[in-house]
């Protein structure tokens, strides 16, 4: 609730919406205690005003004690929070049977001081609520504060991977997704332990591929998709993919990281080096005895003859004619299209 505390618009529709509660609770205990007499708009108006003016500065009472509670002792904050509800009730008394009587002439709100139901029922209203409130802000805090801790947690276990990772995985990638993943942590705990998971199967699956020469399509894709999802959360609204395969494909076998190399190629010279949308396509279909693999971006592209040594698409290559001894080679369409070729 209050962790919109920034936002000022969203906190202040938040606060209207559980003042216009709580005059609609109190108009309804009106109603059951006075009779259907008292079902009128003004009867309504009148606990809508002193909903209005009791309810914000009980809202921000809460937040501050939400925030400090932990300083004090629980008999301690009892004491303190029933202290601070009980002057702030019997103020908020005061002042709204003053604008009361600006806009209605109610017999009963022409004394400056309440009777002692009027404030009784005022009070059980009020530490209701902020009882209520304050329990909910706490656990909220609580709650959100251990999600951040597990993320953190997280991090510091893949970090402590990257030490022996080979360099298979751009180290620029890996040094952007963790600023990411920390820029996230405290601003959506959940999508960053997302990230982090699908970052640690990636970094995982890179460090298992040292010991295998070939792995299956299929798990060379999901690989590839959550590489895929970590940079579209990077990126934004700047990248979109789409992935086509026949399911009958998914166990041909291809070197680990083939797919991922292609893919960080055009993340690296297409979405990183413009502000337009990039829309990434796999397609994976047969031909002829092989097995085609392309991947297609809307870039510029390029030729074989800038291909550079050691490049990701380079040593891709070479480990193609390694593996497959020439049945399997790597191609450079141009249009932002490169093709891999394997024996079926």
């Amino acid at each position: 609730m209050f962790a919109f505390k920034d936002n000022w618009i969203t906190y202040l529709t938040t606060c209207f919406l559980l003042n216009l509660a709580g005059g609609i609770i109190s108009f309804s205990f009106t109603v059951a205690n006075g009779g259907w007499g008292k079902f009128t708009l003004q009867e309504f108006i009148v606990c809508f005003v002193f909903s209005n003016i009791l309810g914000p500065p009980i809202w921000f009472l809460i937040l501050e004690f939400s925030n400090r509670w932990q300083q004090f002792s629980t008999i301690a904050v009892v004491i303190k929070l029933s202290a601070l509800l009980f002057s702030i009730t019997f103020l908020a008394e005061i002042i709204a049977r003053f604008v009361l009587r600006m806009i209605f002439d109610i017999p009963r709100y022409n004394a400056v001081f309440p009777n002692w139901q009027q404030l009784l029922f005022s009070l059980t209203m009020a530490f209701t609520f902020g009882f209520g409130l304050l329990f909910y802000e706490v656990l909220q805090k609580k709650l959100r504060q251990k999600e951040i801790d597990e993320v953190r947690a997280k991090t510091l276990a893949t970090e402590a991977q990257l030490a022996s990772l080979e360099s298979r995985i751009h180290p620029h990638f890996l040094f952007n997704t963790l600023n990411s993943i920390s820029a996230l942590i405290s601003e959506n705990p959940p999508l960053a332990e997302e990230m982090m998971e699908n970052l640690s199967d990636l970094l995982r699956y890179s460090l298992d591929s040292n010991s295998r020469s070939l792995v299956m399509l299929k798990q060379e894709l999901n690989i590839t998709e959550k590489y895929l999802e970590m940079e579209k959360i990077r990126y934004a609204d700047r990248l979109t993919y789409q992935i086509n395969c026949d399911e009958k494909l998914l166990a041909t076998k291809l070197p680990p990281l083939s797919l991922q190399t292609l893919v960080e190629n055009s993340i690296k010279h297409v979405v990183a080096k413009t502000s337009n949308l990039t829309s990434i396509v796999i397609w994976v279909q047969e031909n002829g005895a092989n097995v085609k693999i392309e991947v297609m971006d809307n870039g510029e592209g390029f030729t074989e003859k800038e291909l550079q040594p050691n490049h990701g698409l380079d040593n891709l290559q070479k480990r193609l004619q390694t593996i497959f001894d020439g049945q399997a080679y790597l191609q450079i369409i141009g249009n932002g299209t490169v093709r891999l070729e394997l024996p079926a």
